[in-house]
């Protein structure tokens, strides 16, 4: 799922919908597109993200055998239909997409047999991804390697990168910060990243500010400083202790995740002086599957 203020867009593993969304947050189904048909492999869709303008929808592909691409879909502003306009090189790496401030560059990292693997693209004017040369530090570790698993990226030009040592959780935070090629440098090192308890990372997620960093894994939910270019900071304990498998902020410092395996959505009021659960969560809802928030 994914959506702008005006529409949302949803798939079911082969076509994306498009939906507009009314005043009073009703749904109308408007048009549909068999990304499928586009994808040699006959991949199912497993990702999608808007650019930050939301004008062109990237679908991630996933064949199953690592061959995965991501797609680029130009949205019609008007009827919210979609027109495909080409696809990225295939990778089995190809998993999350976070793109940094300037809508420009976009990172993801992923970890392949416990090897590292980062990627990165530069988003040209017309929507399409041209993949970068991306060759990034990881800090090395007396214990063991590194192994990336995510990335989460602020309203400036910092990412957040979960690293797994040896394959094995806890899960440590470091920082990468893009120049304005697209290149990756980090200060982070095996002191200064903070260690998370949510087990294995499913979904990181930033604070519209970019000040806090909203990690959720198989172990529960927790929040961090997000400093920058500086190391990011422990904040809060564990939320909550069920699988959260995907998170979203709003513009009212509001961050939500759901829970399918318990069949729960929560809601958090979060600051960077406080935090709270807001009333009535965590509300049950029969397996649930994903979510999106749109802040009025």
């Amino acid at each position: 799922m994914a959506n702008t203020s005006h529409w949302l867009f949803v798939s079911d593993g082969v076509y994306i919908y498009s939906f507009s969304i009314a005043s009073t947050g009703a749904l109308k189904r408007m048009s549909s597109i068999n990304a499928q048909q586009y994808d040699s492999s006959g991949g199912t869709s497993g990702y999608l993200v808007l650019d930050h303008t939301g004008t062109t929808l990237y679908n991630l592909q996933l064949d199953g055998v690592g061959d995965n691409a991501f797609e680029f879909f130009n949205k019609n502003s008007t009827t919210g239909a979609l027109t495909y306009s080409g696809s990225s090189p295939v990778s089995a790496a190809y998993g999350s997409l976070a793109f940094i401030g300037n809508n420009v560059y976009a990172y993801g990292s992923a970890c392949i047999q416990l090897s590292a693997a980062f990627y990165g693209f530069s988003r040209r004017s017309d929507g399409t991804l041209t993949r970068l040369s991306l060759n990034p530090p990881i800090p090395p570790n007396p214990n063991g390697n590194y192994c990336p698993t995510g990335v989460a990226a602020d309203p400036a030009s910092d990412v957040a990168i979960p690293f797994l040592l040896e394959g094995q959780p806890p899960v440590q935070l470091g920082v990468y910060t893009a120049d304005s090629s697209g290149n990756l440098t980090t200060n982070s090192t095996y002191q200064n990243m903070p260690s998370t308890a949510v087990g294995f990372v499913n979904d990181m997620a930033t604070s519209p500010s970019g000040n806090l960093l909203a990690v959720a894994g198989s172990g529960g939910l927790q929040v961090f400083h997000f400093n920058g270019s500086n190391p990011i900071t422990p904040y809060t304990g564990l939320l909550a202790t069920h699988n959260i498998t995907q998170i979203r902020w709003d513009s009212h410092k509001h961050l939500y995740g759901v829970s399918p395996s318990s069949g729960r959505l929560y809601v958090f009021t979060v600051t960077s002086t406080g935090y709270k659960q807001a009333p009535g969560s965590p509300h049950s809802i029969t397996n649930p599957k994903a979510i999106t928030v749109l802040s009025k």
